[in-house]
């Protein structure tokens, strides 16, 4: 039976068509529901637990819930709802906005007008770490380690890493101070993400107003250029506020329930 899938809340009065969804096992009209000048953005799901889905299938869903957002982003304010967000019925949907709806709205009327940038920077791996390398106190531990047992040496080269880590994050630190000294004026807020790679400096949403974008985009340039190509920028956006509110929908269990009684 088909449930009904979430995508976000919006500041609408009417039912609205948006499109077709790109969930598996077949596309669905994306609508809205309404109730009391909030809507929650949905269509019918009919597949399995994104819990059990396999990793490919999952992020063809993750995409095609990003897809409908950033669509619907183009005509109004959106507040995103976790992906993965399932409810019973519409009915349940409507609910979720009339016991919610304080709260939800404060959240729109915060994020109308403004949107996410995602900026990343990275840098030449290999030429940090031999720059590093050139350092007074590595070269000298490499000439210490002349004629010494094995054993001796292998100390030496882990007091030489340790080095060349503290090094290399000392130098990632000095870097993002300054990217962020430089971008984060332009933004209202700032919310940094996981380096999910050693050649990734900084890896930060950036919340600004629409009416900056260009700003924005010019003060990543003039980075860039000051820089001279020792990191490499790659901005993703506009994009919906995901990294600085994105409603969570919970039923609590049977246990939680009898805990609160």
């Amino acid at each position: 039976m088909a449930r009904t899938y979430i995508y976000g809340v919006i500041p609408v009065s009417q039912s609205l068509a948006f499109g077709l969804s790109g969930f598996p096992p077949q596309p669905e009209e994306v609508r809205s529901v309404a109730f009391g000048g909030l809507a929650c953005v949905v269509s019918n799901y009919s597949g399995e637990d994104f819990a059990s889905l396999p990793k490919e299938t999952l992020l063809r869903c993750l995409m095609a819930h990003q897809e409908v957002v950033e669509r619907v982003m183009q005509a109004f304010p959106v507040l995103p709802v976790k992906f993965g967000t399932l409810v019973e019925s519409e009915a349940e949907a409507e609910r979720l906005i009339e016991q919610s709806h304080g709260r939800l709205g404060q959240a729109l009327e915060r994020l109308t007008g403004k949107m996410e940038m995602e900026v990343a920077a990275t840098w030449d791996l290999k030429r940090v770490l031999e720059e590093i390398g050139q350092a007074d106190e590595i070269l000298r531990l490499r000439e210490s380690i002349a004629g010494r047992p094995a054993t001796e040496v292998l100390e030496v080269q882990i007091q030489a890493g340790k080095i060349v880590k503290e090094s290399l994050d000392r130098r990632r630190e000095e870097f993002q101070q300054r990217l962020l000294g430089s971008l984060g004026g332009a933004a209202l807020d700032v919310q940094p993400n996981a380096l999910v790679a050693d050649e990734m400096v900084l890896n930060v949403a950036f919340l600004i107003e629409k009416k900056r974008e260009e700003e924005f985009d010019e003060q990543v340039r003039k980075l860039d250029e000051a820089l001279n190509g020792e990191v490499s920028f790659r901005i993703v956006g506009p994009l919906p506020p995901y990294s600085f509110a994105t409603v969570d929908v919970a039923r609590p269990s049977a246990e939680k329930l009898n805990e609160a009684r």
